[in-house]
């Protein structure tokens, strides 16, 4: 396996997908829009930043694709390591107010809603139902669980060998995608160490192991969790319906 781009894991039936997340984000933006027009400020929607990802799991294991490395080294197309930046309308004192719900509680004679206008957004999002987002941290500790697995470990060390047949010295490819020295900018040296990674991985099949091994830990989760996942489920939906409600009566 090498195209972790459409890899499903277990555990992501129970979270939300980028296009999902992107849904979230719009129908955020125009209920923050809304809020803020009441208090007579104008705050634009923002746009969803993907980091340059098209799925969740597109880089869970790092870079696997040869031909994207040759070109984009350890970066995803068309990204670069700046932050979008905050913007300067988000500091002025009446619109951080208005945002968070701290320091005022009236704007221009109208009582500001509990927690601002990012908190009636979510309560507008969630219905007010609080439900632990539990997948996310299964997901963290099934990645780690993984990882230290003595399976995918036997893969790392083969693909560790690999890599020092390329030329390059590192144990795991945890520790290639973590040299802050090599991944800080872009260089031939980045590009050569990440075609050298991503082709290594699919020789000894790294992506393969790791995958099933993980998706393993997480089904035992599923199987010891399955109430409170399922609740967990259906409030997602839940969720994205009323975004979707937002959006298209815009």
């Amino acid at each position: 396996m090498s195209d972790t781009k459409h890899l499903q894991l277990p555990l992501d039936r129970y979270m939300f997908s980028l296009k999902d997340y992107r849904l979230l984000s719009d129908a955020r933006g125009i209920l923050l829009y809304r809020c803020m027009q009441r208090f007579g400020v104008n705050y634009p929607a923002r746009s969803f930043q993907d980091g340059g990802m098209e799925t969740r799991n597109q880089r869970r294991y790092g870079i696997t694709d040869p031909a994207q490395a040759r070109r984009y080294g350890y970066r995803l197309p068309g990204t670069t390591n700046a932050r979008a930046p905050m913007p300067a309308q988000d500091n002025a004192p009446k619109v951080a107010a208005l945002l968070s719900g701290e320091g005022t509680t009236s704007v221009n004679g109208k009582r500001v809603p509990a927690g601002g206008c990012a908190g009636e957004a979510q309560r507008a999002l969630t219905g007010g139902q609080v439900v632990p987002d539990i997948a996310q941290s299964m997901g963290m500790k099934s990645w780690e669980q993984s990882s230290a697995d003595y399976r995918v470990e036997q893969v790392f060390a083969r693909w560790s060998d690999c890599m020092k047949s390329a030329g390059f010295s590192y144990r795991t490819p945890l520790e290639s995608s973590r040299d802050r020295n090599l991944v800080r900018e872009m260089s031939p040296l980045q590009i050569r160490t990440a075609t050298a990674d991503a082709s290594c991985k699919q020789k000894h099949n790294v992506i393969g192991t790791w995958a099933a091994v993980e998706a393993a830990y997480q089904e035992v989760m599923i199987q010891r969790n399955k109430a409170a996942l399922e609740l967990l489920r259906q409030a997602n939906l839940a969720r994205l319906q009323r975004a979707a409600t937002v959006v298209t009566a815009r």
